[in-house]
């Protein structure tokens, strides 16, 4: 795809919180950089921050987004899963 091809698609105005990291019980979440309201406070952020507590750090993840990324694709995490969900499958007669 060309670049002039890729500026004809839709593109998010902002990085997408839902993409956010959870490590050591901190979310990172990308930082949002919307209008600040009358205390100065990004009022996105504010609402992330209401909505899932004071553990949240927002990064700049500005460069992923206008690459067509997010924070989790400049990440790496190693999780161990909460079950091992991929011995529960049921396996086919």
């Amino acid at each position: 795809m060309t670049k002039r091809q890729r500026h004809k698609r839709a593109f998010a105005f902002n990085p997408g919180a839902a993409n956010m990291q959870h490590v050591n019980n901190t979310l990172y979440v990308p930082r949002q950089f919307a209008p600040l309201n009358n205390n100065s406070q990004d009022i996105f952020e504010k609402e992330i921050k209401s909505a899932l507590g004071n553990n949240v750090s927002f990064v700049d993840a500005w460069m992923y987004h206008i690459g067509y990324g997010s924070i989790h694709c400049g990440s790496t995490i190693k999780r161990v899963p909460p079950i091992e969900w991929w011995n529960k499958l049921k396996t086919q007669p």
